[in-house]
């Protein structure tokens, strides 16, 4: 549930704040996360799973032939067929997501991962330059899983959180896509302009905020 990854996560990050250690969160958003499944692909995640015979497909008929059409002003236009998507507002929908992204942390190889459906965040403790480097090296994994599953991440929704009670912070920028060209995008754009801070009875804004 979302209070549960809530409170492990948090619960993580408290402890690198009592040790005084710099936590460097990235906050990633998939565009149109539940529109993007490709149906081949989760067939596929759904033979892997163990799924396979009459069940299976039953999957492949369940996703496969749907065609959609848009009426505007009585006006209808032609339809097409839909390769991609699961069912917004069905029951099976949020479900087949889970499978297709469920090996997505199996790409960070020493940060960790929360996902709750098609939110997700990648963090790591930086201590030195070399954290920052590991944390790139999972997003760059990261990266790598959309382009192989077709998925695509939202650069102007992704950016980056940098928890401590230092007021030295570690220098990091992290980038998307990351092959030195003009597509690789910086997402160093820290959410918050000062330091998180807990005082003894309440927790400031920026930290509120950062919980959403």
């Amino acid at each position: 549930s979302t209070t549960s990854q809530l409170l492990k996560v948090l619960h993580e990050f408290g402890e690198s704040l009592d040790k005084r250690i710099q936590t460097d969160v990235l906050y990633l958003d998939f565009a149109k996360a539940f529109d993007r499944v490709d149906h081949q692909l989760l067939l596929k995640k759904l033979s892997n799973f163990g799924v396979c015979g009459n069940l299976l497909s039953w999957f492949h008929n369940y996703l496969t032939d749907r065609h959609q059409n848009v009426t505007i002003l009585g006006k209808t236009s032609r339809s097409i067929p839909v390769l991609s998507g699961v069912l917004q507002g069905s029951i099976l929908g949020p479900l087949l997501f889970l499978v297709y992204v469920n090996d997505l942390p199996e790409k960070s190889t020493t940060s960790s991962v929360a996902l709750f459906a098609d939110d997700t965040k990648c963090y790591h403790v930086i201590r030195t330059t070399d954290d920052v480097k590991a944390l790139q090296c999972d997003l760059d994994g990261i990266s790598q899983w959309c382009r192989t599953w077709r998925m695509n991440l939202n650069k102007t929704k992704c950016g980056v959180l940098k928890e401590t009670r230092n007021l030295k912070l570690v220098q990091s920028s992290y980038h998307l896509n990351n092959d030195n060209s003009a597509n690789s995008t910086v997402i160093c754009k820290s959410l918050f302009k000062k330091i998180l801070a807990f005082s003894s009875l309440q927790i400031s804004n920026g930290t509120n905020t950062s919980l959403l």
